[in-house]
């Protein structure tokens, strides 16, 4: 058994026509913050040496890889084409940062922290709007409001960085506070123009997009380079942890049912220990940034080491968001007690060269002890 859901997700122009509210705003702030935000953004400590660009760290309390994924980049194709930084298509048209997604509404109800990617001044900050997909509200009801809750934080010399999709009642710092690296800005969300729980992340240089993996790099032609610029934004340590892979598989699992694609993403499908009368066996993943031409595998393992399932799917086309799952009957004597084992990898082959990424999970059936966690 076998099925793919497949979605595109919409584009996300966030906040790109506030900047002249931002700018009123910005004034007020600064004109109620009086001698202690010039202070704060000027000599204060963690200001910006004269011309220098902000060391950004990893913006969320997390594990790239492991409890957080990056679902999008920043686009910088001046037209209506899509390119990200690798000369790939993860991201939407006008993309504007780089989306760091959790693995499921669950994780999000758990709680993951926004971080400070860099020290500086809080010039504004949004709460009070709901934790509710964009599908449901439409584009009419978030105009004005596509970054959702969220906090902007000046670093100096023309530098900010844009935290948006935050959880409702969740930020933590006002304007004119200064913050250091690290500290806790909220928690990830998904509000205004978001259709999962992710954080998404923008650096700005005088009022322009810069994409934090290539810096104030010139990439709009249509000959520019590919890969990492001379001089990124992320400081080595995030750069390592934020690595480019073919696609994110950022949720797997079993079920011992069907697993609709919504009650996956609100986390309902964890459970990792099932009986031996289970009707079927089902094994799950969802996945960030396919292309046309990757290759999907799904392996499943009995307790024996038998292969229950070994496919290979191809990927038609280019998706934000691809779910696939692959299931197994209950054999007439019921399921063989023991551990099971899943593997899903997607495979790219460009210019003769091939890059996989892979992920496992592990499941316990019938009576004993399960594996364990991992």
């Amino acid at each position: 058994m076998a099925q793919a859901s497949l979605y595109n997700l919409r584009t996300m122009n966030e906040l790109l026509q506030e900047t002249s509210l931002h700018r009123r705003r910005a004034a007020r702030i600064r004109a109620a913050a009086g001698v202690l935000a010039i202070v704060l953004c000027g000599a204060g400590a963690g200001a910006l040496a004269d011309g220098a660009a902000p060391s950004l760290n990893l913006p969320l309390d997390c594990v790239p890889g492991k409890t957080c994924w990056i679902a999008k980049f920043v686009d910088l194709d001046p037209g209506p084409g899509v390119r990200d930084y690798t000369c790939h298509g993860r991201a939407n048209d006008g993309h504007t940062g780089i989306d760091i997604a959790v693995r499921d509404l669950r994780a999000m109800d758990e709680g993951v922290a926004v971080l400070a990617a860099a020290p500086g001044t809080v010039l504004r900050t949004r709460d009070g709007m709901q934790d509710i997909s964009a599908r449901e509200l439409g584009p009419a009801m978030l105009k004005g409001g596509e970054c959702g809750n969220g906090v902007v934080i000046d670093h100096g010399n023309g530098w900010e960085t844009q935290y948006c999709h935050m959880r409702q009642g969740s930020i933590a710092v006002k304007p004119g506070d200064h913050v250091d690296t690290g500290q806790k800005l909220g928690l990830v969300g998904m509000s205004g123009s978001s259709e999962y729980p992710h954080l998404h992340v923008m650096a700005r240089y005088n009022n322009k997009i810069v994409d934090p993996f290539v810096g104030l790099e010139d990439r709009s032609g249509p000959d520019a380079k590919c890969g990492l610029g001379a001089a990124p934004l992320w400081n080595q340590k995030t750069l390592a942890a934020l690595a480019y892979v073919p696609a994110s598989i950022y949720n797997i699992g079993f079920a011992a049912e069907r697993p609709s694609e919504a009650d996956v993403d609100k986390g309902r499908f964890r459970d990792t220990n099932f009986p031996d009368t289970a009707p079927v066996l089902i094994f799950w993943a969802e996945i960030f940034g396919v292309e046309k031409g990757d290759v999907l595998r799904m392996r499943f393992t009995g307790p024996n080491g038998q292969v229950l399932i070994d496919q290979n799917i191809p990927i038609p086309d280019r998706k934000a968001r691809w779910y696939q799952y692959v299931g197994k009957k209950r054999p007439g004597f019921g399921w063989p007690g023991g551990a099971y084992h899943g593997e899903v990898s997607v495979t790219r082959t460009e210019n003769g060269q091939s890059q996989s990424t892979a992920r496992t999970a592990d499941a316990w059936v019938g009576a004993g002890a399960p594996p364990p966690a991992k």
